[in-house]
């Protein structure tokens, strides 16, 4: 008795076109009004299409937290959206963000040419997101797919560039800081997720350049989904594993990888050092005589290095690959990847590249151990070609003194990495001078 009241007021005043109506709240929302709250949200929207944006709005977003009018919905949303229907502008933007919603292949393309004709659009695009709620339609938010983030990203982050709030009293909530704020809460949302698809996706959100303004947010973000990504895919070896790691068997974990290749690599720099049949010369240009003359190209030498490391990861079954894939079409310099499917890369550079002190956080960290399988993991691997270097090195940031060993430099490079990475990335420092130097 009190629901068909309720509805008898409702459609009077809709009828009568008030430029409020009552009742509608509480008959979409009220928990004692719950009894064919479906039937009549749906029978409301077919009859008055155009009834006041307020009310409109609260009958749309309720009307996506009931999964059972979901075909309908579209159907209506669809005809309403026709262009001699006869519903107002103002209503049109309402019901095209929620077609949005519930089909979002089917509305993007027009969402995008509203969006750039009227700025207006935008904002209650803004508006309708930051309310839509899922299920119950009490606190579940909105369940958007990675393509609908990313959408929602670059669509608003392209129109409004990050802007700080500011420290005087403001009014409205259609400014450029609640754009921004509404871009990072999607950014946030997004870094919450770690399978493999949002990882890429923020990826490419880093990498466009239309973004560069949300960029460092956008890192800090991937970084957190990092490290939530390895909290969570974390697989504690069972003792079967961890006897046959100690016992020189497979890596129980990427962890147990890494640590196995920093192993390989230093032994591997103690033999260049030490060994009689001049093993550093592999990673040098000869004359007509034998005598070194300058270093050969980075790729070269990392293919002497990879000549160096198969022996030893041969019987363990782990593939080492030169410029080995990596997720968004990325090539790492090295990749070693094993049966279980983890994937470390390392990331090689001369003594004196131009990116020297900057290679490990923008390329390693930044590009490689984002792949799902690295799980953060990486090592940043540098020759040391000491005096006969071709060029200088390149002046280390932050005050640091320019190294004069292979294992000053390795210093150098480890204080670089912060503190809370130091676990996941590793540096090594490799010297190929002669024995002698």
């Amino acid at each position: 008795m009190v629901h068909a009241v309720y509805l008898e007021i409702i459609e009077i005043l809709l009828k009568t076109k008030r430029d409020h109506v009552k009742g509608i709240r509480d008959l979409c929302q009220h928990p004692q009004l719950t009894h064919n709250r479906a039937a009549t949200v749906l029978r409301l929207l077919t009859v008055y299409p155009n009834a006041p944006s307020q009310e409109l709005e609260t009958l749309l977003l309720t009307a996506i937290t009931l999964p059972e009018i979901k075909e309908e919905l579209l159907l209506l949303t669809q005809f309403v959206l026709k262009p001699r229907t006869r519903v107002r502008l103002n209503q049109k933007m309402l019901w095209l963000n929620i077609g949005f919603l519930i089909d979002f292949e089917k509305f993007k393309d027009i969402v995008i040419q509203c969006a750039v004709k009227r700025e207006s659009f935008i904002w209650k695009l803004i508006r309708i997101v930051d309310h839509a709620r899922s299920g119950d339609g009490k606190s579940q938010p909105y369940n958007f797919s990675i393509a609908q983030s990313d959408f929602l990203i670059r669509l608003v982050g392209k129109r409004f560039l990050d802007a700080e709030h500011p420290t005087s009293t403001m009014h409205g909530n259609q400014n450029p800081w609640d754009a921004t704020d509404f871009v990072k809460r999607r950014i946030n949302q997004l870094s919450t997720q770690i399978d493999d698809e949002s990882v890429k996706t923020l990826m490419y959100l880093i990498d466009d350049p239309e973004l560069k303004s949300y960029r460092d947010y956008l890192k800090h973000a991937a970084a957190n989904q990092a490290a939530l990504r390895r909290n969570q895919l974390f697989v504690q070896p069972n003792w079967q594993q961890v006897v046959g790691a100690l016992a020189n068997g497979k890596p129980a974990h990427i962890a147990d990888l890494q640590a196995l290749t920093i192993d390989h690599l230093k032994d591997i720099g103690v033999k260049i050092c030490s060994e009689n049949t001049d093993i550093f010369k592999s990673f040098w240009n000869e004359d007509s005589y034998g005598r070194i003359t300058d270093p050969k190209p980075e790729e070269s030498c990392r293919d002497r290095l990879i000549d160096l490391l198969k022996p030893k990861f041969a019987p363990l079954e782990i593939n080492i690959e030169p410029e080995g894939h990596i997720v968004i079409d990325k090539r790492a310099d090295i990749v070693l990847l094993n049966s279980v499917k983890q994937k470390l890369p390392i990331e090689v550079k001369r003594d004196y590249h131009k990116d020297l002190w900057t290679a490990c956080e923008n390329q390693l960290d930044r590009l490689y151990t984002r792949d799902p399988q690295a799980q953060g993991y990486g090592i940043y691997l540098v020759f040391w070609f000491g005096a006969q270097r071709p060029r200088y090195m390149p002046n280390p940031p932050n005050s640091l003194s320019k190294p004069t060993t292979a294992q000053e430099l390795e210093n150098a490079l480890r204080s670089l990495i912060k503190a809370e990475d130091q676990n996941r990335l590793a540096v090594v420092v490799i010297d190929v001078t002669r024995p002698e130097e």
